[in-house]
């Protein structure tokens, strides 16, 4: 039995409202990176950032070619603009703070 977890249906409707391929792109709760493989076909780097180091650790074996950290989406390690396109599917729920997290 595989630790994968299937795609979720919000992540192959966030794929198909990215546009055109963008630069920079990241999977805020990113938890096994399983989205954040199917959102990397639309950018040029993916970076995925989840809270729960086990997640993090599986999504860094299963999906080697993306840059995964654990990190609350409140204190992201990167700089402002940084990304073309965020994705934070089922996520806001989790946050201490909902306006510091979309900022």
């Amino acid at each position: 039995m595989s630790n994968v977890h299937p795609v979720g249906e919000r992540a192959i409707l966030a794929h198909s409202w990215i546009s055109e391929k963008v630069e920079n792109l990241l999977d805020a709760g990113c938890d096994d990176g399983n989205n954040a493989f199917i959102l990397s076909k639309k950018a040029g780097k993916t970076w995925g950032i989840d809270i729960n180091k086990k997640g993090v650790e599986s999504a860094q074996w299963t999906h080697p070619s993306i840059s995964f950290s654990c990190s609350p989406v409140e204190m992201t390690p990167f700089e402002n603009e940084f990304f073309d396109v965020i994705v934070m599917n089922d996520v806001l729920e989790h946050v201490l703070d909902e306006s510091v997290a979309l900022n």
